[in-house]
């Protein structure tokens, strides 16, 4: 009997044994993943911090010196920066890409001619940009008499959406609510369009199917791309590569608004913040208004 309790006594304590070991490894692994965890979320704030600290100093530059690369620079950056939203080195680990939206299509302020083109770029059908632009145009208007291929209200009633505002579009993706807007994707919206208020169409900042929708010519495309990298386009550059002059709509000018993009990386770990930059650095108040922030 007694060897029987001392059976069961050994079973027990070796079952206590494996319990404890079992539980011994699970707290080892929890706090294995702990430290991980808070091992990436101090490189998580440690890109954030860098991402920080390089914007600021974007920020400053922005208000302080011309939008045109700068030769002698204090700010490496300064001297090889660009609105044409191809990646610069801001700092040494945080890259940035600034678009001068200037230098896309304006919804609001719309250049029909320039619009249709890049439609037409963009692989939209006659009738489909004939839609297009005619429900803009509806979409931005007081009145509820729809135009050919337009739409207005009771369009938007009889497929049960809300429509048209009869103001100016206030945000980008708003566009997808009008009648055949949605034949744009999201990416293609955001990389060509813009609802920013301000005039004119800077063709040295424009992507480059942009470009191609303005000119129609391969061999000035060509140019202005190859140009634009090395040198700050004049209206004399932009004159002898195009055969273009600046008007009341065709700009070299950087605008005031921009999209901004900014990189870190951390081996494996990317962190990126994007922002819109309203700048008006004749206030003092408000010389620069940031809106739109993202981080992913």
């Amino acid at each position: 009997m007694k060897s029987f309790i001392k059976g069961v006594a050994l079973i027990q304590v070796l079952i206590i044994s494996m319990i404890m070991s079992i539980l011994g490894v699970f707290i080892l692994q929890t706090v294995k993943e702990q430290v991980k965890i808070s091992g990436l979320v101090d490189r998580k704030f440690n890109l954030r911090l860098q991402i920080e600290n390089a914007e600021s100093k974007l920020l400053q530059a922005l208000v302080s010196s011309p939008r045109v690369r700068i030769e002698g620079h204090s700010e490496k950056f300064v001297r090889e920066w660009n609105f044409y939203n191809e990646p610069f080195q801001l700092t040494d680990n945080v890259v940035a890409k600034v678009q001068d939206e200037r230098g896309l299509v304006n919804l609001n302020i719309v250049d029909n001619r320039l619009f249709n083109s890049v439609l037409n770029e963009l692989n939209i059908e006659v009738q489909d940009r004939r839609v297009i632009v005619s429900s803009l145009k509806d979409w931005k208007d007081n009145d509820d008499t729809p135009r050919a291929n337009g739409a207005e209200a009771d369009f938007y009633s009889n497929i049960m959406t809300d429509g048209p505002r009869n103001k100016q579009l206030q945000l980008l993706g708003e566009f997808s609510l009008i009648r055949g807007g949605v034949l744009i994707d999201t990416e293609d919206l955001e990389k060509y369009f813009t609802i920013a208020n301000q005039s004119g169409f800077n063709i040295t900042t424009a992507p480059e199917l942009v470009i191609q929708a303005y000119l129609k010519d391969k061999t000035q495309v060509d140019s202005l791309l190859t140009a634009r990298k090395s040198i700050n386009i004049d209206e004399s550059s932009l004159f002898r590569l195009t055969g273009l002059e600046s008007d009341e709509f065709i700009t070299f000018a950087v605008g005031n608004n921009l999209r901004v993009q900014l990189e870190a990386k951390d081996g494996s770990m990317t962190l990126k913040k994007s922002f819109s930059l309203g700048l008006n650095v004749g206030s003092h108040l408000n010389p620069i208004v940031v809106s739109n922030v993202k981080w992913n």
